[in-house]
Order: structure tokens, then sequence, then C-alpha cells
């Protein structure tokens, strides 16, 4: 029974992970996209 639940914890923890990881490179991500769009709008591309 132990080795169920310690399964499943450790199932759980590994998907938040990836799901914090993923969250994290999305938000990266989108920072960058963010700082690239507004530095063509400067130099004047719209």
């Amino acid at each position: 029974m132990k080795n169920i639940v310690n399964y499943r914890y450790k199932l759980l923890t590994s998907q938040h992970q990836i799901f914090i990881k993923s969250a994290f490179n999305t938000l990266i991500i989108n920072k960058l996209s963010t700082k690239n769009s507004c530095r063509q709008k400067a130099r004047g591309f719209s």
C-alpha cells in the first residue's frame, strides 16, 4: 500500500515539475517576443 502511494506521489510531483518548467518556458518566450515587438515598433516597423 505504501509503495502505491509513493509511486503516485512521485508521478504527481514529476508532472508538476514538468508543468512548472513548461509554464516558465512559455513565460520567457512571451517576454522575449514582447521585447522584440517593442523594439520593432521603436524602429518604425509596425
